[in-house]
C-alpha cells in the first residue's frame, strides 16, 4: 500500500482555495524576480578571450537564474568562446555610431533584459560619459594578482572618475595565488582610488581561475557546464548574484 505524503492530507488542514492562492503568489513572485534590467560594463576586446568568456559565464549564470541575459560587444563572438544558447550575443556599432550605437542597443532591449557590455579598456570611460544618465548600472573591474594588475585597474578607475557617484564600480579579484595576497592588493587599490580620485571601490569577491576556464575554451562550453561544482563555477555564480543585487 502506498504511503501517503503531506500533499494527500493537506486539505484537512488548509482549505483548497487557500492552497491555490498560495501557489499563485509563489508563481507570481518567481515571475517578478528577473524583471530588473541591470547593465554591467566590462573592459574587454576581441583578443581578450578570458574577459569575454567571463562575461558569457556571468550571462549564463544570470539566465539560468531565471532572467533574460545578453552580451553587447563592438566585435563578433570569437569562435573559441563558449557557445551559450540561452544567451544572445549582439554586435554593436561603435566604429560609426559611437556611444549612440550602444545607447540605441540598450534602448531596444526586451523589458527586463540583463546586459553585459564589453567595451575597449582605453575608451570605456569616454563612451560611458557620452551615454544618457542611468543607461549603465555599474562597471566590473577585474583585478589580477600580478604587479601590473593594480596599475591597470587604477588607470581604468581614472576614466570613471567623472561618472561617480552615479555609477557602481566593483572590483573582482581574479586568479589569486592566495586570498590574503589579492586582498592586500585590493586594499592598496581601494586606498589609492579614494586618495587620488575620491572613488569608493566595491569589493565583489574573488573569481577563481582554475583549469576549468581553459577547458571551457577548449570545448567551447561555459565553465558552468565544464565543471559545474568546481570552485571556478561556484565563484562565477556567486559573482552573478552580487551583480544582480
Amino acid at each position: 500500500m502506498r504511503r501517503r505524503g503531506l500533499g494527500d492530507v493537506l486539505h484537512y488542514f488548509i482549505p483548497e482555495d487557500e492552497q491555490c492562492e498560495a501557489r499563485a503568489q509563489v508563481q507570481t513572485t518567481r515571475a517578478q524576480l528577473p524583471t530588473s534590467a541591470i547593465v554591467w560594463c566590462l573592459p574587454a576586446s576581441a583578443e581578450r578571450l578570458l574577459s569575454c568568456a567571463l562575461a558569457i559565464d556571468l550571462a549564463v549564470a544570470t539566465a539560468r537564474d531565471g532572467a533574460r541575459a545578453e552580451i553587447l560587444a563592438p566585435f563578433p563572438r570569437h569562435r573559441l568562446l563558449p557557445r551559450a544558447p540561452e544567451v544572445s550575443w549582439q554586435e554593436i556599432d561603435l566604429a560609426d555610431a559611437g556611444a549612440e550605437g550602444l545607447e540605441r542597443s540598450l534602448q531596444q532591449r526586451p523589458p527586463g533584459t540583463r546586459s553585459f557590455v564589453l567595451l575597449p579598456p582605453a575608451t570605456l570611460g569616454t563612451l560611458l560619459q557620452q551615454l544618457a544618465p542611468g543607461s549603465v548600472d555599474g562597471v566590473l573591474v577585474p583585478l589580477e594578482a600580478t604587479p601590473l594588475g593594480p596599475g591597470q585597474a587604477l588607470g581604468l578607475l581614472r576614466q570613471l572618475g567623472p561618472l561617480m557617484p552615479e555609477l557602481r564600480v566593483g572590483a573582482v579579484r581574479v586568479g589569486a595565488n592566495s586570498s590574503s595576497e589579492v586582498q592586500d592588493t585590493l586594499g592598496k587599490l581601494a586606498r589609492a582610488a579614494q586618495r587620488q580620485l575620491g572613488l569608493e571601490l566595491e569589493d565583489l569577491g574573488e573569481l577563481h581561475r582554475g583549469p576549468a576556464i581553459f577547458r571551457s575554451l577548449l570545448h567551447g562550453l561555459s565553465v558552468l557546464d565544464v565543471d559545474e561544482e568546481g570552485s571556478t563555477a561556484r565563484s562565477v555564480r556567486d559573482l552573478a548574484l552580487r551583480l544582480s543585487a
